[in-house]
């Protein structure tokens, strides 16, 4: 998802008058936890306490709007990857972060980011990054099987 600097201004001031933004996830790199057309909702960041595994939602330098998971963090420099991504994105910093996100709804159905699912999926993930190697290959045997 592609957005210009004043709609990224706009989604950061919802959040900071509601709290709360509930956007579509385009996109595959945070299957199977996240699919094209989920709906997340991101709430405002308290940047003292962000913690791997945690959800971030920000601007990329090419204006595309991501959430992805923290990986690591140093100052105010974050370290960010898709769940089914094989490799790490760029470097993200303080002023390009709008948010974090608090669950994601599927079928009108709530799935926490901290509940014990939630908390689950998120330790899998961090503990065997490999995972993510499976997942892509699933998404591609996927797509083959749609192109035939």
């Amino acid at each position: 998802m592609s957005v210009d600097s004043p709609s990224r201004l706009v989604i950061a001031k919802v959040l900071i008058s509601k709290g709360r933004i509930d956007l579509p996830a385009t996109g595959t790199s945070m299957y199977p936890l996240i699919r094209e057309g989920d709906i997340c909702r991101f709430v405002s960041l308290d940047y003292e306490n962000l913690k791997k595994g945690d959800i971030l939602l920000y601007q990329s330098d090419h204006g595309q709007l991501i959430a992805h998971r923290l990986i690591y963090k140093s100052g105010d420099s974050y370290l960010c990857k898709g769940d089914s991504n094989l490799g790490n994105d760029d470097w993200v910093y303080s002023d390009q972060l709008i948010g974090k996100m608090l669950y994601v709804s599927k079928n009108h159905k709530i799935f926490y980011l901290n509940g014990l699912l939630g908390k689950t999926w998120t330790w899998s993930i961090l503990t065997f990054p490999s995972v993510s190697k499976l997942w892509r290959r699933f998404l591609a045997f996927q797509e083959s099987q749609i192109r035939s």
